[in-house]
């Protein structure tokens, strides 16, 4: 395919409003559409009804609103604030278990180790440990590492539980899955009510991925996830499509609560949906039924 210059022009918010009403677009309140427009972003915009726009004519469908827009970004947000809240709260739990598995197993500086680990092309322990350097570094005027720094010669970083919190969730994940003993990978999922290793893996990976989807303000409705959790079927959880946010959803509400950790996930997906009862739920792989299905 040849290639050709790239010409097309930057529209203010009032002109792109305008070329939204030629399209047949319904605006029922100008000034709050352009407030959109402006701080939103008409690209950004474009992703909750890029779908129901005809392809051929660019027209709208009839009746259709900017506020149903709106009411999709809106319901969007507050889905991926909630979302936020949830990955935190198991970040915190799923590494502070980790770590403290191969502390008490291997000693302080595990990570040090590299015979329990397996390389692959995406991780290995020089990467684990270059990441530490840096966060080390980063935060070295920290009271606690400052601390370690003056008292001790060796090793040269702090201990696994001072430097916990300089990895990545993504680094996490990655290093879950290098490590060599299932016995290992076992010890740590059955701290979330997961017996196989494989499982619990894919989905460390799939939190992952939405995680940082999030953490780039990404659209979550209509949304396929590269990465996808498998199903848990002695507990029955299982998915007919992994790659949706209610995938990943719901094993994040199953984690979460075998922590026992207070968990407010349910309810907090519930007060979004009625507050937003224009949007369809099953856009983003939710049944009718889902509360009340395994895993919630």
């Amino acid at each position: 395919m040849s290639k050709v210059l790239f010409a097309k022009p930057s529209f203010t918010p009032a002109q792109l409003l305008s070329k939204l009403k030629n399209r047949g677009l319904i605006v029922n309140d100008d000034r709050s559409a352009l407030a959109y427009l402006q701080h939103v972003g008409g690209y950004r915009l474009k992703g909750y009804y890029f779908h129901v726009v005809d392809p051929v004519t660019k027209q709208f469908p009839a009746g259709y609103t900017f506020e149903q827009i709106a009411e999709r970004y809106e319901f969007d947000r507050a889905l991926r604030y909630h979302t936020f809240s949830v990955i935190t709260r198991l970040e915190m739990a799923i590494r502070s278990t980790i770590a403290s598995h191969l502390s008490n197993t291997y000693g302080a500086h595990w990570f040090l180790d590299h015979t329990i680990f397996e390389h692959t092309d995406k991780w290995s322990l020089g990467k684990l440990i270059r990441k530490i350097e840096d966060e080390t570094d980063r935060s070295r005027s920290s009271a606690f590492i400052e601390h370690y720094k003056k008292k001790f010669q060796e090793p040269y970083l702090p201990p696994s539980w001072g430097v916990t919190e300089c990895v990545t969730f993504g680094m996490w994940s990655l290093t879950y899955n290098a490590l060599k003993e299932d016995k290992d990978k076992k010890a740590v999922s059955v701290k979330f009510k997961v017996q196989q290793s494989a499982i619990f893996g894919s989905w460390l990976h799939a939190i992952t991925v939405l995680r940082n989807t999030v953490a780039h303000h990404s659209r979550l409705l209509r949304h396929k996830f590269v990465a996808g959790p498998q199903n848990l079927r002695d507990k029955n959880i299982r998915f007919t499509d992994c790659h949706t946010f209610y995938s990943i959803a719901t094993v994040m509400n199953y984690m979460l609560a075998a922590t026992g950790l207070p968990n407010t996930w349910k309810a907090d997906l519930q007060t979004t949906f009625a507050a937003h009862p224009g949007v369809n739920i099953g856009e983003i792989g939710f049944p009718a039924n889902w509360a009340t299905q395994p895993g919630w």
